[in-house]
């Protein structure tokens, strides 16, 4: 049966992966087919087909992937497109959890939604310039952000992009990203009860905490240290 494994590998680690799919969640890898000397490098965000047994080891200082085993092993070349973490790797942490499951329901779906998902990651996705730079900033509120920055994501001139991005979303990059940070700070806040302001500000990218709090209250109509407040007291009820 087709099965898949989820691996964070730490900066040093190996992994021997057999003939499968990898998904790579997280930063880069680099792969060496055992018999061969040629190294291949693996990005964030596109899965492979490794027709033999590989050495994988992270870019970075960590790397994290899938290893989707087939039991097609003679499957022909593959052409995967860049599919988004923020979309894909949901999708697998579900089918992670389908694949451990004794129901015979959802073992078929598990297959069922496997298949689906790889055809998924083989058909060209619809997302324009500005979709990849929203689905970037999604996954990456702990990050400062130019405007210029996101522009060269979208491939766009700074003006271009200011007014493409506010015709798609109805605000300015600056607006969105700010509104995005400040909706993650609040579910920060609700989800780890030790987390003080400074750690949530840093959490987001923004180094000062009092200019955070600042911030907080302007968008929220209250401050991060009474909304803490309120969201302790209505655990505790």
């Amino acid at each position: 049966m087709n099965s898949i494994i989820h691996h964070i590998l730490e900066e040093g680690e190996e992994l021997k992966a057999p003939p499968s799919i990898i998904y790579v969640a997280a930063n880069s890898a680099s792969v060496k087919i055992n018999h061969l000397s040629h190294v291949q490098t693996l990005d964030e965000g596109n899965a492979y087909w490794l027709k033999n047994n590989s050495i994988l080891t992270p870019s970075n200082k960590y790397l994290k992937i899938y290893v989707i085993q087939m039991n097609d092993t003679k499957q022909e070349e593959i052409n995967f497109t860049s599919s988004d973490p923020c979309v894909i790797c949901p999708i697998l942490d579900q089918l992670l959890v389908l694949q451990k499951s004794k129901s015979f329901v959802d073992r078929c779906q598990f297959q069922v939604k496997l298949w689906e998902l790889i055809g998924r990651m083989t058909k060209p996705q619809p997302l324009d310039d500005i979709d990849h730079t929203i689905s970037y900033i999604d996954c990456n509120t702990h990050q400062h952000f130019t405007v210029q920055e996101l522009a060269d994501k979208a491939r766009m001139t700074p003006v271009s992009f200011a007014r493409a991005f506010k015709k798609k979303t109805g605000v300015p990059p600056k607006e969105f990203v700010l509104d995005k940070k400040i909706k993650k700070a609040k579910e920060l806040i609700f989800q780890n009860k030790e987390m003080n302001i400074k750690d949530v500000a840093l959490h987001i990218g923004i180094q000062d905490e009092f200019y955070f709090s600042r911030l907080f209250k302007k968008r929220e109509g209250i401050s991060p240290s009474l909304y803490i407040k309120k969201v302790h007291d209505l655990k505790n009820i």
